[in-house]
């Protein structure tokens, strides 16, 4: 029965959050809504840092248009719901992604669960998609092909260790990671004994900022650093660990039309798989970044 109780809890303080929010504004309406007489309106919980980056992408067009990822930082999220949002626009779907501030992933997750989101602005590990919930599409990011890198204060001696001596060297410092990220917790305890939990991923920064943690991992961009509350980070070259599972989009099937945009997504992804998109937009933004392909992976 607690656990019960704790979820609906959680749920009811996830979903008031959500409603004190306003709607994020969003440069991403359909070129084909132009000609339909009622496009079909899309919630997409995000965070404000990946919608940010996202329609700093848009510049005031349209997602086809983007093929530019010159911003300081491009969150995987960010490559991710422009992949979506091109996946729908090839199928054909008149539409507008309504994105709404829905905070970190875990409750993005949460309240897509809910009858307010029709998806998250990003993908989820396919073990979290209930299928009795969402619709999930074809994988995005396959088994195994998630990668990160280590990071780190700009001072910290591990930026001075050789690749090859990483490995053992990061046994002696504190790793920290977000409390429920179950995927990066399963490598956390395989690089380090001395582990540490934070709430969110700026609690992780300012940890390793007064040094109470040393470490921790994050996803490849342009930038190759990790810049959170003024705190960047810097990343350990040479080196990165590998996480198992592969990533999906989900589509809510309680919401509005979400069968129709389910087989949209799954249309408009293969047209786009056919023509290298998808992958062109994960390399260009740096989530799979070339300059990091024959860098040690350190983790079993």
């Amino acid at each position: 029965m607690r656990v019960y109780i704790w979820f609906y809890l959680v749920l009811a303080m996830a979903l008031s959050g959500l409603l004190l929010l306003k709607p994020l504004p969003v440069r991403a309406d359909s070129p084909n809504s132009a000609s339909a007489s009622q496009p079909i309106i899309i919630n997409v919980g995000i965070s404000k840092e990946t919608a940010d980056v996202y329609n700093a992408w848009l510049d005031g067009g349209h997602c086809t248009d983007v093929d530019d990822f010159s911003t300081a930082y491009s969150p995987r999220g960010a490559a991710e719901l422009l992949i979506f949002c091109k996946a729908l626009h090839a199928a054909g779907l008149p539409f507008e992604l309504n994105l709404l501030m829905s905070g970190n992933y875990a409750r993005s997750l949460l309240l897509a669960s809910s009858e307010y989101l029709h998806t998250t602005g990003e993908t989820i590990w396919l073990k979290q998609a209930d299928k009795k919930r969402f619709y999930v599409s074809s994988a995005i990011i396959e088994d195994g092909a998630l990668e990160k890198g280590i990071f780190t204060r700009k001072d910290h001696p591990l930026q001075s260790v050789a690749p090859e001596n990483v490995a053992e060297q990061l046994r002696s410092y504190v790793g920290i990671t977000v409390n429920n990220w179950i995927y990066d917790w399963r490598v956390l305890k395989q690089v380090t004994p001395l582990l540490m939990s934070a709430p969110s991923q700026s609690s992780i920064h300012k940890m390793i900022n007064v040094k109470r943690a040393d470490f921790c991992f994050g996803e490849f961009n342009q930038a190759m650093q990790f810049e959170l509350e003024n705190i960047p980070l810097a990343i350990v070259s040479g080196v990165k660990v590998r996480l198992s599972g592969s990533r999906h989009f989900v589509i809510n099937k309680s919401m509005p039309n979400s069968q129709q945009i389910y087989s949209a997504l799954n249309k408009g992804l293969e047209q786009l798989r056919a023509v290298g998109a998808i992958k062109n937009i994960l390399q260009n933004s740096g989530v799979h970044h070339r300059d990091t392909e024959d860098w040690l992976v350190i983790n079993p």
